[in-house]
Order: C-alpha cells, then structure tokens, then sequence
C-alpha cells in the first residue's frame, strides 16, 4: 500500500513529500473525523450557533494590548493583531443574534484601547 492510498486514520511514515509534521497529523486529526471548530458528532449543535468577526480600529500601538484583553472572554474563538485600516480582527460565537450583540457591547467594546468596532456576521449560504 503506498503512502498515497494509506487511510487517513493509520499512521504512516514521513515520505519524501509528505513532511514529519504532516504524517503526524494525518494520523491524530483525519480528514473525514474533524473540522476546524471538533468533531462531527457535535455539528449539528454548531449549526445553531451565531459567528461573527469583529473588526476593531485601536488606538496607536494599542493593538496588541487590545488583543490580549479580548483573548479568553467567554465566545471569543480566535483574536489577530492585523495591518491595514483594522486594527485587530476577532472571531466570535454565540448562541443567537441577541447574546451574540450582548458579548460585543458588554464584554468587547469596554476594552481599554478601542476607538471603533464593526461586527460582520458570518451567513451561511
């Protein structure tokens, strides 16, 4: 069986165009197991739940510290220190449109630093 037709569970050697870290990979996360956001079991639940990107406009050089303030808040799933008219780029999840605002204007907004903030709710087509 050759690297190419190896099942995705099994692990497999490092070849030369597969790198060590790849076969690693491959081998604790297959592709038809998982997505970015767990398994596919629980899917159906992240369906239901609202996602948006926060844009964020900081003041000067405040752009890391805005950053390591929202990182950790409860809903928060990733958050960048960005170039170019942002500032910093967070996403987020919540369980619906209403507690999706809440977080913003609660929890993100009173960060020291912020000078503007626009969310952009993630659609599903």
């Amino acid at each position: 069986m050759t690297a190419a037709s190896t099942p995705a569970t099994s692990a497999s050697a490092p070849t030369d165009t597969e790198p060590a870290s790849q076969a690693v990979l491959s081998t604790k996360y297959p592709v038809l197991g998982t997505h970015s956001f767990g398994t596919l079991a629980s899917r159906r639940e992240e369906e239901h739940l609202v996602r948006a990107y926060i844009l964020i406009q900081t003041d000067t050089g405040r752009a890391a510290d805005v950053a390591g303030g929202i990182r950790g808040l409860p809903g928060v799933i990733s958050t960048e220190a960005v170039t170019g008219p942002y500032d910093v780029v967070v996403f987020i999840e919540a369980a619906d449109v209403d507690a999706l605002g809440q977080l913003v204007v609660s929890s993100v907004q009173p960060v020291e630093g912020i000078v503007r903030t626009l969310t952009c709710p993630v659609i599903k087509f």
